[in-house]
């Protein structure tokens, strides 16, 4: 068998791919044949080194394991595509190209009908503006230069990468025996065409079926053939291949899926980096002509071009060769966004999606192929989660005076809402991901570390790094190494810093919101070396929980050593609003039997489970 993977294009939506690569190379599934469109161009000239365990070499930054390493590197926009410099000097246009206004680093740029959609909307608002003259006077200026501006955005940082010997070897690709088409479109013809691993450029006459050589003379660069597949007109500068101009592929084909047949494949493994359904809109009446351009070009004719390229007529005699089409169900970030977390989780999706297609669990698979969404989107959520803890948690750190009870310029609230929206979110994960494993579902070896480590972010997770270029500040503790109550229906919440601090410097607090308004009410403060009661009981891996487990008619917090020496179990009591805490209970290691084998790796949760006016522990063995 000659097996092809073929790779569509869809931007940034790339990380899919990779996912889904990891996953057939997993099950041995190797191409011979690799056909690429745009972002598939990119990841589809790295797969074509091949792999380090060919015998040729023992690098393991080649073909897939490399492709990875690239995606997860990652941060931000600008790590792909930059703006030209004319634009620059138009704020008024940069910021109506923007989708909105989030931090610079983290733009999303839409299509350029979206663009001139929303240009139009900018200016029809600022037309009182003093300085609107002298923006469309730079506009008209900057069009009116020799040569006029011929793209809004570069691919500098790509083109930097696959010139980086670390990052791609052209001469592997060449001779690594693997077959490599990337589709691009001639802007002076109009035509398909093909760049080869040997750097020719030819097309296949549609109507006589005879293939042609264009290449005209010497072989183009391997790095130009990627760019020009990947060169979205309009926004990108067009790449001059001998003497034509060329852009993206996907313009006639997003899927290359004949070319693989053109370079002899009978096995095809198609992977669509963007889903093929489209989302339905609202009532188009009193729509303007942008919006319905947007709707009929952008959405309706693209997602007819992806439809016919995946699924021509039963005529094309494709059906016996496609052996799986690989593609999401949801898009966890749009096609031209870059975050290093939403990558990772894209890459953890593309392998369940994957293992969902060519396998499939051994039980219930239609809820296991559901598990696979769920728990991208609750990933998702808990990212989401952390970030807005970030951001609001510098508050904490700067620890108010407990005799002055000033907070007017903390947000503590904003802050422990979002990191037990985190914790609460993590467990949902960590029962999804057993769930799923319940039924035979496959996952990712790393994704269980996210049951209790940070997502990825492009600030350090543990600091606190504003997104708006404000300097950090102290670092923030991870989500975990705080034990929060639910912070309303007149409960208050307990944060405590895991860390062991200098003596005098803060250790707990227990914070109120019943006014509803600040300052809030400081109802206990304790201070490092203030008491010893809860010394050894807050290292890392130790577990805490938040329940009446004494029936007092308040909460107390229920500790439990993970270390098995000295104390097990502690129950502890705040209610008398200064250190040291009350023990309500204890038990220490070996002075009973019936917690044994519970407390290494089990589901565990505090509530009035057996209705007897007081809480319980609840714990469940998971694995």
């Amino acid at each position: 068998m000659v097996t092809a993977i073929v790779l569509s294009g869809g931007g940034a939506h790339g990380d899919f791919e990779v996912g889904a690569l990891k996953f057939l190379y997993q099950k041995g599934i190797r191409p011979n044949i690799v056909c690429g469109t745009s972002v598939g161009a990119i990841n589809g000239v790295k797969l074509a080194e091949g792999e380090w365990y060919s015998g040729r070499r023992t690098d393991y930054s080649w073909g897939l394991v490399g492709l990875e390493k690239i995606w997860r590197s990652l941060r931000f926009n600008t790590d792909m595509w930059r703006e030209e410099s004319w634009l620059k000097d138009i704020p008024t246009l940069k910021q109506a190209i923007a989708e909105q206004g989030p931090p610079p680093k983290q733009m999303n740029f839409p299509l350029v009908v979206r663009a001139l959609n929303q240009l139009a909307n900018a200016l029809a608002g600022i037309i009182s503006c003093p300085g609107l003259c002298i923006e469309l006077g730079k506009l008209k200026d900057a069009f009116a230069k020799n040569p006029p501006p011929r793209s809004v955005y570069n691919l500098e940082p790509i083109r930097q990468k696959l010139s980086n010997p670390a990052l791609l070897q052209p001469n592997e690709v060449s001779n690594s025996g693997i077959k490599l088409r990337l589709a691009t479109v001639s802007l002076e013809s109009g035509e398909l065409r093909y760049v080869t691993e040997k750097g020719r450029v030819i097309a296949k006459n549609p109507i006589t079926g005879v293939q042609g050589d264009f290449t005209g003379g010497q072989p183009v660069s391997l790095v130009d053939g990627v760019l020009a597949s990947a060169d979205i007109p309009g926004i990108f500068l067009p790449i001059k291949l001998n003497i034509e101009n060329y852009v993206d592929g996907g313009i006639r084909d997003q899927v290359p899926i004949q070319a693989a047949i053109d370079a002899g494949a009978n096995e095809i493994y198609v992977i669509l980096a963007s889903k093929t359904s489209m989302d339905p809109k609202s009532s188009f009446d009193g729509k303007n002509i942008i919006d319905i351009a947007e709707r009929g070009i952008m959405d309706i004719m693209t997602n007819e071009t992806l439809q016919n390229d995946v699924y021509p007529p039963p005529s094309y005699g494709w059906g016996t060769m496609i052996k799986a089409v690989i593609k999401p169900n949801l898009e966890v970030h749009d096609f031209l966004n870059i975050d290093t977390g939403l990558i990772g989780m894209t890459i953890d999706y593309g392998y369940m999606v994957a293992f969902d297609t060519i396998q499939g669990s051994s039980q219930n698979q239609q809820r296991s192929k559901d598990l696979s969404d769920i728990i991208c989107t609750t990933r998702k959520g808990i990212w989401d989660a952390e970030g807005r803890a970030n951001n609001s948690g510098n508050a904490l750190l700067r620890q108010p005076d407990p005799e002055s009870n000033d907070m007017t310029n903390y947000d503590i609230k904003s802050m422990c809402l979002a990191i037990n929206e985190a914790r609460q979110k993590k467990r949902y994960l960590r029962d999804l991901i057993m769930e799923r494993i319940g039924y035979g579902g496959n996952v990712p070896d790393n994704i269980r570390d996210y049951i209790f480590n940070w997502e990825g972010h492009f600030w350090t997770p543990g600091q606190n790094i504003d997104l708006f270029s404000i300097p950090p500040s102290p670092p923030l503790s991870p989500w975990d190494r705080w034990v929060i109550t639910h912070p309303i229906n007149g409960d208050q919440i307990v944060l405590w810093e895991a860390e062991t601090k200098p003596a005098y410097t803060p250790r707990i607090m227990i914070a109120d919101f019943s006014t509803g308004k600040l300052p809030l009410q400081i109802k206990y403060w304790e201070n490092w070396g203030q008491a010893n009661v809860l010394d050894g009981w807050t290292d890392a891996g130790d577990l805490q929980l938040v329940g009446d487990f004494m029936g007092l008619k308040h909460d107390q917090i229920l500790f439990i050593n993970t270390n098995p020496q000295g104390g097990r179990i502690m129950i502890a009591d705040f209610s008398t609003g200064k250190p040291p805490a009350q023990v309500r209970y204890w038990e220490n290691w070996g002075q009973d039997n019936i917690l044994d084998g519970w407390i290494e790796k089990f589901i565990y949760q505090g509530g009035n489970f057996a209705a007897l006016g007081h809480d319980q522990l609840f714990l469940s063995h998971w694995t």
